[in-house]
């Protein structure tokens, strides 16, 4: 039995528990198996919904923390060619200058 492999994984697993219930049910009953096997699953259930829940809240934030990064780059390129545009006087035209010269020439054309 190869525990590297999601099968062997599982073979493992079935074998176990089903010695781990055989001697249950020879001591307890078939009726407590039963309960015991419903709340497992019930556990499983819970359990892969939680996780699911996680993984979606880790993807949304990471998504957030993605954009986040993408406007903290793109703020800083627009600084950087703040300084580099320089208007006549040495002083610089900030991003938002230049679109509102860019909406004046559109306007006057």
């Amino acid at each position: 039995m190869n525990l590297k492999t999601s099968e062997g994984k599982q073979e493992f697993i079935t074998e176990k528990l089903s010695t781990q219930l055989t001697e249950v049910s020879d001591k307890y009953g078939k009726v407590l198996v039963d309960e015991l096997i419903s709340r497992l699953e019930d556990t499983i259930k819970d359990f892969n919904g939680e996780m699911n829940i996680l993984f979606e809240d880790l993807k949304q934030k990471e998504l957030k923390r993605q954009k986040m990064l993408d406007k903290i780059k793109s703020e800083k390129n627009l600084v950087k060619e703040a300084e580099v545009d320089k208007n006549k006087n040495g002083q610089s035209v900030s991003e938002w200058e230049k679109r509102l010269e860019e909406i004046e020439k559109e306007d006057k054309e």
